[in-house]
């Protein structure tokens, strides 16, 4: 059996530790409504099959206003003739280089919906990408995913969890945008995620999904579900929480608190164990709301993520 093979080694030697857990983990998601790992050009996930997936949206004047304000463009990403989702780009005007990075956005749940004028509630996060001095500093495309209503239902928890097949939806539109974009091209060795709440939850799952396809990932409001990655290309994790678990709130559940910072330590070990970079930064509570614009206007978020570059790219 194909499956069961991956549970031993090139010499026929049964995997142990992280590699058996990453393997049994996976295979518990057999009953989950897609198939994973895929790995085919056209499979979800891998590639899109529709011959022209990018196509111009047709935003009415208000959305257009609002667009033209960050030098936005929206477009429909076709993953079937039957399964599109917008989303809006930036591409660096007079770019020294021919290829960039690609910063990719996953919006929280206030985000999410048809309107996709409610994709401007948040905005510390593009406003800081798409401003003249970081571009200088950091060219460099930028996309938002307009998700669809309860987006994060089910999505994006990683292993051993089922995921929602849209997470699947929004890993090809990436490779698709990446796939089609020119002057400048896509660096895909630096494609880097983030995103705010239920957004950031997506954003780790789809790099549990696809190790070695995102060079870091920066999810924002949001703690690991399971220590379980892989147990050699596991990713580069920067977390921003407004949980401080080593000193848990007094009206905290106590045990649930003692769980979450075993999970987050086993997390931290099992990445840094590859060799990856893994850490846990504490907004205070004290900080004017919402804390995540401070993360998003600031530099370290950003000089982190470009610091690294994926060796293994699916």
């Amino acid at each position: 059996d194909k499956d069961a093979l991956e549970l031993f080694n090139e010499k026929g030697e049964l995997l142990t530790g992280r590699e058996y857990d990453y393997v049994l983990a996976r295979h518990y998601r057999a009953y989950s409504r897609r198939q994973l790992p895929g790995g085919e050009a056209g499979s979800p996930g891998y590639g899109c099959a529709a011959e022209d997936p990018i196509r111009p949206y047709p935003a009415d004047p208000e959305l257009q206003k609002l667009l033209d304000q960050y030098a936005l463009k929206a477009h429909w990403f076709y993953q079937t003739t039957n399964n599109a989702l917008p989303f809006f780009e930036f591409t660096p005007k007079d770019c020294p280089t021919n290829e960039v990075p690609l910063v990719v956005y996953v919006p929280g749940s206030g985000e999410q919906g048809t309107n996709l004028i409610v994709q401007f509630n948040q905005r510390a996060c593009l406003e800081k990408v798409v401003s003249a001095e970081f571009q200088q500093k950091h060219p460099c495309r930028f996309l938002i995913i307009c998700l669809p209503e309860k987006a994060n239902h089910n999505s994006g928890r990683g292993y051993p969890y089922m995921l929602d097949p849209r997470s699947e939806l929004y890993n090809d539109l990436i490779l698709a945008y990446a796939k089609n974009a020119e002057s400048p091209k896509v660096d895909m060795r630096r494609i880097y995620l983030t995103g705010l709440g239920s957004g950031a939850t997506i954003a780790a799952g789809m790099v549990l999904d696809h190790p070695g396809r995102f060079a870091a990932v920066a999810p924002v409001w949001l703690t690991p579900y399971s220590s379980v990655v892989h147990p050699r290309t596991p990713g580069n994790w920067r977390y921003y929480n407004n949980y401080d678990l080593e000193r848990p709130d007094p009206d905290d559940d106590a045990r649930q608190f003692k769980s979450l910072l075993r999970i987050r330590n086993e997390f931290e070990t099992n990445v840094k164990a590859a060799g990856c970079d893994c850490s846990f930064n504490y907004v205070p509570r004290e900080t004017p709301w919402p804390w995540w614009n401070l993360v998003w206007s600031g530099d370290e978020i950003y000089d982190w993520m470009f610091s690294k570059i994926t060796q293994s790219v699916q």
